[in-house]
């Protein structure tokens, strides 16, 4: 009888291959938090191999966090903070002031918008309190008073951290766009996260746009598969792809077109999808035009309730009277760019010159905005 045991299998394999790291850091007299670090990243969504359940990591990793922290808390008093904190209250807060400008700069200067520099100077703005406290633990420095400075620091930036936590969404809504979205990579991270993601479809294979087109097919496939993994976190299954010819698209009524559009409405029926999302039918590329009729002949032929939503890459926003905007819950900070990254036969010369990304079309929202036809 098979059985499916994603906490045992995240626990084992995050187990052991932590001890295997931590032991070579050890050996290489490093920290063995660096093992440990390293050996998150070996059974992540980003590295080959086995890639562990990235919802149950995560909350697995919390409750460590909780652990430590409490047994932080058994041997550190709101006492010792109080005894310094005429050096960790404002070395703290002079800290992440200074670090926060400093990498929003740095984010000016590379193009970021200014929530997105906001975000990354908070990041470089507070030290891992897990990490400090694991190795003060280890070289019995927590109850000395370098120690308690150190740690009395360090509350004092988890503080700040938790209030800017709280004011975040509402300094997003002020300065970010709400209709800037473009793509659908937050509806994948968001339909991914909810168990919903049924899979996704890629109509062309980029080598009408490039020169190498013999090995630009399998790179792209590897692209994708990539940034899949970084949006969904493992929990999506292997896009599909139709290999149609870039910038020549079968149009309906070609019998590549009507055999493309009954296999995909077979997926549909053996999935069970109950939604359809795809670029926009007045999009000014003819692969995205031809993606949208694709998608409504599947309606068409799905023989189940489906309904087809709109998102937009270069198009301008449709007749709100015609078309009804659903707004998805918002990505996390950089993962969207991270996604986009993997596509390097898209934004580099590595296959030729195809097109790029001009930094203005980077810049795009943490939410996406999908189309839905009003009904007559």
């Amino acid at each position: 009888m098979p059985h499916h045991t994603p906490l045992i299998g995240t626990i084992v394999a995050g187990l052991v291959v932590a001890f295997i790291m931590g032991a070579i850091a050890h050996r290489l007299r490093m920290s063995p938090l660096v093992g440990y670090l390293v050996a998150g990243i070996m059974v992540g969504p980003f590295t080959p191999g086995f890639v562990a359940d990235s919802g149950l990591a995560n909350e697995l990793a919390e409750i460590g966090v909780i652990l430590l922290m409490f047994g932080v808390g058994l041997h550190f008093s709101f006492k010792d903070l109080m005894s310094v904190k005429h050096i960790a209250v404002p070395g703290a807060l002079v800290q992440i002031a200074v670090a926060t400008g400093l990498g929003m700069g740095l984010s000016t200067l590379m193009g970021w918008p200014l929530m997105g520099g906001i975000v990354f100077g908070l990041a470089l703005s507070v030290a891992s309190t897990v990490v400090l406290l694991r190795a003060l633990q280890g070289a019995d420095l927590v109850e000395t008073r370098r120690g308690r400075i150190a740690v009395g620091w360090l509350i004092v930036e988890d503080l700040v951290m938790v209030l800017a936590l709280v004011l975040l969404p509402a300094l997003a809504a002020v300065i970010s766009d709400a209709d800037s979205g473009a793509g659908a990579g937050a509806l994948i991270a968001q339909t991914a996260k909810a168990g919903r993601l049924a899979g996704l479809v890629y109509l062309t294979d980029g080598t009408g746009s490039h020169e190498a087109a013999q090995r630009l097919a399998a790179a792209r496939r590897r692209e994708a598969t990539r940034a899949v993994q970084r949006l969904a976190g493992g929990r999506a299954r292997r896009p599909v792809h139709l290999d149609w010819k870039d910038a020549a698209p079968a149009r309906p009524g070609d019998p590549l077109f009507e055999r493309t559009a009954r296999y995909l409405a077979a997926l549909c029926r053996r999935w069970r999808v109950d939604a359809l999302a795809v670029t926009a039918g007045h999009e000014p590329h003819c692969d995205h035009e031809a993606a949208a009729a694709l998608a409504y002949a599947v309606h068409g032929r799905a023989m189940r309730r489906l309904v087809v939503a709109e998102y937009l890459v270069w198009a301008d926003r449709p007749d709100q009277k015609m078309r009804r905007a659903i707004h998805t819950a918002p990505m996390a900070a950089g993962q969207r760019r991270l996604a986009l990254a993997a596509h390097r036969s898209q934004l580099t010369a590595a296959h030729g010159p195809g097109f790029r990304l001009s930094p203005e079309q980077r810049r795009m929202g943490a939410r996406d905005i999908l189309y839905v036809r009003r009904r007559p």
